[in-house]
């Protein structure tokens, strides 16, 4: 599910992102990385910061930037992805994780 769209604007992905509880302009800004689990994006909302997100490479050899989004007023941080969608635009996808099966 589509849950936010962006323009890239140098290493700046401006745009805004739109749910039944949060509907927010956002910004995702590329940043130094520190050491190789450090982030390679932060995630502001309003200046204030709600997250992180790594740069990815899926099955199809694609590269996406990995995504938590996470702040006091969530009962949890939710993941999504923001996926090149041509022309400058990026679409941010959230899709509902599922719990690990367990086996008896």
């Amino acid at each position: 599910m589509i849950i936010g769209n962006f323009q890239k604007q140098n290493n700046i992905y401006v745009g805004a992102i739109a749910t039944l509880a949060l509907n927010a302009d956002m910004r995702i800004e590329a940043v130094e990385k520190k050491g190789d689990k450090s982030p390679d994006y932060r995630i502001y909302a309003n200046n204030v910061e709600i997250g992180a997100g790594w740069t990815k490479t899926g099955k199809s050899e694609n590269s996406y930037i990995a995504i938590i989004l996470d702040d006091p007023s969530f009962s949890r941080a939710f993941h999504c992805r923001l996926i090149d969608a041509g022309e400058g635009q990026a679409d941010l996808f959230w899709s509902r994780q599922t719990a690990p099966r367990t086996t008896k």
